[in-house]
């Protein structure tokens, strides 16, 4: 009897190491992928993966649950089974343009390929999001029906077309693109933008880091860090003010808790997708790539006095990112 017993026991200890084994490394990969240099393409990549992978195998997590119930008899588990949509992610709520309230904007960001065709296809797309402003990274657009180009980069010398960066309207906004920021071999530009009297929307392409130079984001973050304060800027920047909260948008070519990412959230800054989870991953998204998105690149995040509803990702036609959106209005008029 005790022999059959000890048995069971190794059987019950196997089965929790091979379908425990996934989800318990997801944790191991969440601490230690800090340890990696940020400024090194190889240690950034290996970070990337693991802090992604973080997300990816909680998906496991259920079928650990149900395995260790009714195979081990530990029916505690079972509570495992009921955190299965937290363990996955919050889907994100999508919406139309006509839920939008009065006093919100509407923002909607696409980073697409510069190097990719199907200019038409593509106007046609983002004239149909009806969007309030609009912020377009990489790829050129000659019109969007019923949106005005309020400002872009598309006459300076850049090395690579993939650096651009342009803001069409619908109504009145102010925007400015800023001068390169990164290293040497290595910046990109920032867009600002100006459409509530106390919010500056601040969107960012930062400088990849893999696989070829990792060099620019560091000073390119620096820029950020240097002017938010408490999730407002410390100082006057283009078109906005001292004061105004701030909401960096875009991609910043880092995932969830790397470095760059953690700066600015240190910097008083709220991830609004951070509950998405596996469900909120941006990139690769097709336009050359897999359509398997691993990787949350593409971020929202917003200052204090900043209220964001709505926000998720969007496939884009022929783009490896997805875009993102999000319904934006002040704390103070959402009264």
């Amino acid at each position: 009897m005790l022999r059959v017993h000890i048995k069971f026991l190794q059987l019950s200890l196997t089965h929790l190491l091979i379908w425990g084994s996934p989800p318990l490394l997801s944790w191991l990969a969440f601490f230690i992928a800090p340890w990696f240099n940020p400024d090194r393409i190889w240690d950034v990549a290996v970070q990337a993966v693991l802090l992604s992978s973080h997300d990816l195998l909680f998906l496991l997590w259920p079928f650990w649950s149900i395995v260790c119930a009714l195979k081990i008899k530990v029916k505690s588990m079972w509570f495992l089974c009921l955190l299965t949509p937290w363990w996955m992610g919050v889907p994100e709520r999508r919406y139309v343009h006509s839920e939008a309230l009065v006093d919100e904007l509407d923002l909607v960001v696409v980073n697409v390929n510069a190097y990719t065709d199907h200019s038409l296809e593509l106007e046609a797309f983002l004239s149909g999001l009806n969007a309030d402003s609009l912020v377009m990274i990489e790829k050129r657009a000659e019109q969007i029906q019923g949106m005005k180009r309020i400002v872009d980069d598309f006459d300076r010398g850049y090395e690579k077309p993939s650096h651009h960066t342009a803001l069409w309207c619908r109504g009145r906004c102010l925007g400015a693109v800023t001068q390169e920021y990164g290293s040497e071999t290595l910046k990109m530009p920032i867009l600002l933008m100006k459409e509530r009297d106390d919010m500056c929307i601040v969107a960012v392409h930062a400088p990849p880091q893999v696989p070829i130079d990792a060099s620019g984001m560091r000073f390119y973050i620096d820029v950020l860090t240097d002017r938010i304060s408490s999730g407002r800027l410390n100082s006057d920047w283009e078109v906005c003010r001292k004061g105004d909260s701030v909401v960096v948008v875009g991609d910043l070519n880092a995932v969830p808790h790397s470095t760059p990412y953690r700066r600015l959230i240190e910097r008083g800054l709220m991830d609004v997708r951070l509950q998405a989870g596996a469900l909120g991953m941006t990139w690769p998204n097709g336009g050359g790539f897999l359509p398997i998105p691993l990787f949350r690149l593409d971020h929202i995040l917003i200052g204090p006095g900043i209220e964001a509803r709505c926000a998720h990702s969007f496939g884009v036609p022929n783009s490896d990112h997805r875009g993102l959106r999000v319904l934006l209005r002040s704390s103070s008029k959402a009264q």
